[in-house]
């Protein structure tokens, strides 16, 4: 994942996802010339383990959905 610099929107809705270490990794996620890019993580397995990777992704621009 961290090497898709080009992504602009991600939809990882469900799935079993406990490690967003390689999506924060990947300096593309974030603003682009077309706006905020989306990465939709709801219902996965995240914990408060991930928060620091989340704020990373909203710090760029991201616009996250994690609820």
């Amino acid at each position: 994942m961290s090497g898709l610099t080009s992504l602009v929107t991600l939809d990882l809705f469900g799935n079993l996802i406990a490690d967003i270490t390689p999506l924060a990794a990947n300096s593309g996620l974030g603003s682009n010339e077309f706006g905020s890019d989306s990465i939709d993580l709801r219902d996965n397995e995240l914990t408060t383990d991930d928060c620091a990777d989340l704020q990373t992704l909203a710090d760029r621009g991201a616009d996250v959905d994690q609820m």
